[in-house]
Parts: structure tokens; C-alpha cells; sequence
């Protein structure tokens, strides 16, 4: 017996899945009459934001086979993709064996049950620094004040944890996170801890202002002062097909760097003010190494007022000199008379430092 769920508007391509499940599974659409023990696995047709209300409503340490078919948007906990539906529903029908699962870890929130991703405590008073403590293993760590303190899993470090500054983790690190949301002091962003760890966080007592805690985007806890976190090797089994799934992709591909290209950089286009002082220009914070200096316009290099920079200001150690594409610079139609080479502080280089066997010499 195989449960399906799906979420609340129910699209074409959602309607599409639900009827080949429906039509080749024996299903059932409710667990009220139902002993958990009696299902195979469990059909999710949504988004992550599905996948997690339905775990939270399958609060217990054991869950069956999760089979969650992504309609949602990024689908981080969705891997099996509309397309695979009827492959996965034929290959239960044929052997079950042939299918693969992904394990992801959860823990465990006393009073408050069961997360796959995280738990956010904070207080329902908004614009105000909450204090907090923080116990590991019923040893004081850390006193610190922010909006919120997040508690991850390795699944839940690529959402809310990282856009606050935490790490993210891969799947297969026995570990939990904790993460600090908005402290003014950012000596401590985010603390690694093992999984087998009690995590305790404790807040200040503030009058007319409760204590808050998020679990999994959904469920919520109100009024506690403390709340502790442990492990007890729970975990959620997800089915999937593609062998070449990348289960920690957050869509870094999406992100190209063959797109910025420095051959866009026209030195002829850069125009010296006189009054210009070059030594506000910030030059230690250019990474010149990712300059495609071969695109750079050097016969009008004299425009940008060589003269007038303070070479022995420049910190030659912190340039990656084999980044520089040499080859590409033409040597030759560089006019060195009119950029008054007498003048450039040649002392206060570095030339130790400068890898001379990476540059390509054939091409001055």
C-alpha cells in the first residue's frame, strides 16, 4: 500500500502524476484509517515546501520510503522529476530492490517533535537583540545576542542556515549547525558541532515579549525559555533514478564565470580626470589576476596616468602574476617614451616575488 499526497492546487502536470500513481499503485489518501506500519512508501507531489509539512504531520522516528516528485520550484528535496514518474511507479510494480534512496539525516526538538531542515528560535518582538546561551553537551559555550539562533541539519545548511552566514554541509557529515542570525558582534557566525551532540539554547527573560521557535518553515512552539536539540539516528530514506544526481547542488552551475569577460576592458576607454588621486582608487583590492589584461587597450595606456600612481604603495605580493594572460598584451605597440618610465618607483617593487617562469616570453 503506497499513500499520496500532493499539494493543495493541483496543476496539470501534478493532476498527470496523481492518475499514473493512482491507476498502477494500490493507494491509499489518508492515514486516518490506516496503521503506518502497513505502508510501503509515500508519494509527495509538491514542492520542498510539501515535503516538509508532510514529515511534520508524519511526526515519528520512523517514516516510510519517501518518494517526492518535484512540482514545486527548486525541488532540493524532490529528485524524482515529473518526466520519472512512470520509470519509478514501473520499477516498484517490478522489483523494488533496483531503486536507490538517500538517507538524510534528522533531529530531534524536545516538546516539539521531529526536523528534517531546521528549527529558528527567536521571540514574536520584533526590532530587539534577544540574548542567548548556548550549552553543548551541558557545557556553557557562548553568550551572544541576535534576532535568532538556527539549528540545521546537513540537509538544512544550503537554505535559511547560509544566506545568515552558516556553512554549508554535505550530507554525508555526521554534524549540526548552529547559526547566529544578525549578531552585532561577528566574531562568532556559526559553530559546527557533532551530531551525537544535546544542543541547549537559552534565552534572556524579557517581560510581554515570548519565546519563538519555527520548526521545519511550519509547526511552532511559544513560551519556552529553553530548547534542546539532540540526535537519535532518525532519518528520512528519499527514492530517486538519475545516478548523476548531485544531492548538495544549490545551483552554483547557474552561476558562469566564462560570462564576465575581462576582453570587455578597454583601456582606450578609461578617462583620467587630473584631479584624480590615484591613491583613493582602492588598487590592493583589485584582484588582477581575473583582469583578462590581453583585452586591454595598452597603446593608450598613457591616458590613464601612469606618472601619478605611487608604485611603492602597491602590494605586489597580493597580485597572482601567473593569472596575467602575457601573451595577450601587445609589447610592442606600448609607446614607453611618452609613459615616463623614469618616474615609476622601480625600487619599490617586488620582483622576488613575481613568477617570472609563468610568463609567456614568446609573445613580448
Amino acid at each position: 500500500m503506497f499513500l499520496v499526497f500532493y499539494q493543495m492546487i493541483k496543476e496539470k502536470e501534478v493532476e498527470k502524476s496523481f492518475q499514473f500513481i493512482k491507476d498502477n499503485l494500490n493507494c491509499c489518501f489518508s492515514l486516518e484509517k490506516l496503521n503506518i506500519k502497513e505502508i510501503k512508501g509515500i508519494f509527495i507531489l509538491g514542492g520542498d515546501g510539501t515535503v516538509l509539512k508532510i514529515l511534520q504531520k508524519l511526526n515519528m522516528s520512523e517514516i516510510p520510503n519517501i518518494y517526492a516528485v518535484n512540482h514545486g520550484f527548486k525541488g532540493f528535496l524532490c529528485p524524482i522529476k515529473p518526466s520519472e514518474v512512470e520509470k519509478m511507479v514501473l520499477k516498484i510494480n517490478k522489483n523494488e530492490n533496483e531503486i536507490k534512496f538517500l538517507k538524510r539525516k534528522r533531529l530531534f526538538l524536545k516538546d516539539g517533535g521531529y526536523f528534517l531542515n531546521d528549527v529558528i528560535i527567536s521571540r514574536k518582538a520584533c526590532g530587539k537583540l534577544n540574548k542567548f546561551k548556548i550549552f553543548i553537551d551541558n557545557k556553557f559555550i557562548c553568550e551572544i545576542r541576535c534576532d535568532s539562533v538556527i539549528i540545521a541539519t546537513p540537509t538544512g545548511s544550503s537554505g535559511y542556515n547560509l544566506s545568515a552566514g552558516g556553512s554549508i554541509v554535505s550530507n554525508d557529515c555526521n554534524v549540526m549547525i548552529i547559526t547566529f542570525v544578525c549578531p552585532p558582534d561577528t566574531k562568532i557566525k556559526s559553530i559546527v558541532v557533532p551530531i551525537t551532540s544535546k544542543i541547549r539554547v537559552k534565552l534572556q527573560k524579557i517581560p510581554d515579549a515570548e519565546s519563538d521557535c519555527i520548526i521545519d518553515g511550519g509547526n511552532e512552539i511559544v513560551g519556552k525559555e529553553e530548547y534542546e536539540i539532540t540526535n537519535d539516528n532518525s532519518f528520512v530514506r528519499f527514492a530517486y533514478l538519475d545516478e548523476n544526481q548531485s544531492w548538495d547542488d544549490i545551483g552554483w552551475d547557474d552561476i558562469d564565470g566564462d560570462d564576465i569577460d575581462g576582453d570587455d576592458i578597454d583601456g582606450d576607454d578609461i578617462e583620467k580626470d587630473d584631479n584624480m588621486d590615484e591613491d583613493d582608487m582602492g588598487w590592493d583590492d583589485i584582484g588582477c589576476g581575473s583582469i583578462g589584461c590581453g583585452g586591454i587597450g595598452w597603446n593608450g595606456n598613457y591616458d590613464i596616468g601612469w606618472n601619478g600612481i605611487d608604485w611603492n604603495g602597491i602590494d605586489w605580493n597580493g597580485i597572482d602574476w601567473n593569472c596575467i594572460d602575457w601573451n595577450g598584451i601587445d609589447w610592442n605597440g606600448i609607446d614607453w617614451g611618452r609613459n615616463g618610465c623614469d618616474d615609476i618607483g622601480w625600487n619599490g617593487i617586488g620582483w622576488s616575488v613575481i613568477s617570472w617562469g609563468g610568463i609567456g616570453w614568446g609573445g613580448i
